[in-house]
């Protein structure tokens, strides 16, 4: 897939944002036995929902494909929350849902990561409250996993 996306912390212009809207052209084709659903990502207006953009490109799949397709496409994946969910919807929802977070980095990834750690380190494995009435043995234990955490996370908080 090809798009072109906003970096830098860019917004789109023009009280307009990028959505995921179905091909009006070629909405579809097979290729090698495959069924490609395809997409542009273009500016429309904020108030337009990717959701709303998802209903419209169902129904239109819906009429346009061809019958032996539909009964796949279109099979059931219900959930509590929506009973007639289809397993297009459901593809369709996690496919604009992931591409369309937005993401930004800690200024101070590094501190707040080390922080965390020593944080998760005193309340879940050390357990300060109880050291008066831990044998010398458990606090040893203790000191060894911690040492075994910060080792690991020292790690990944450097590749971080």
């Amino acid at each position: 897939m090809d798009a072109s996306t906003e970096q830098n912390n860019n917004k789109a212009i023009n009280n307009k944002e990028r959505r995921f809207q179905l091909h009006e052209e070629q909405p579809y084709l097979m290729e090698d036995g495959t069924l490609i659903i395809q997409f542009s990502y273009e500016l429309h207006e904020k108030k337009t929902k990717q959701d709303t953009l998802n209903k419209q490109a169902i129904e239109t799949l819906q009429s346009s494909l061809p019958t032996d397709l539909n009964t796949i496409v279109f099979a059931l994946t219900p959930t509590e929350k929506n009973k007639k969910r289809t397993i297009l919807e459901k593809h369709l929802s996690d496919f604009t849902a992931k591409h369309s977070f937005d993401y930004f980095i800690h200024k101070d990834l590094d501190g707040f990561l080390r922080r965390e750690m020593d944080f998760y380190i005193k309340n879940e494995v050390l357990h300060i409250d109880d050291i008066a009435s831990t044998t010398e043995s458990k606090i040893l234990s203790q000191i060894g996993k911690i040492k075994a955490i910060k080792q690991v996370a020292g790690k990944l908080i450097t590749f971080l």
